[in-house]
């Protein structure tokens, strides 16, 4: 149940050491948070809804632009921080 929430919902898509995180949560969210820990690593992720924003969203990983939205997962045992700026409308119901 919490991977498929994850998964589906908070749109949060970890494939080896990288992670896309493509929201479908409820338009009535103005953001959430997920906290992710990869080895020895803290990931603190926001996603902020916003109303005009780069085509599929923007990415920031500590600070940086990430060009392809994708976050290259690293252990180095630091806390990282992650903004998604997604399409207001990205946030929305999932459909059934």
């Amino acid at each position: 149940m919490y991977r498929t929430a994850l998964e589906t919902i908070l749109g949060f898509e970890k494939t080896g050491d990288t992670l896309r995180v493509t929201p479908h949560a409820p338009a009535s969210w103005s953001s959430y948070q997920i906290t992710y820990q990869f080895g020895g690593s803290r990931w603190e992720i926001t996603v902020q809804a916003a109303q005009r924003t780069a085509p599929g969203g923007r990415v920031t990983v500590d600070g940086a632009v990430s060009a392809d939205g994708v976050i290259n997962l690293v252990d180095d045992g630091r806390t990282h921080r992650v903004v998604v700026l997604a399409e207001a409308h990205a946030l929305s119901p999932v459909p059934h």
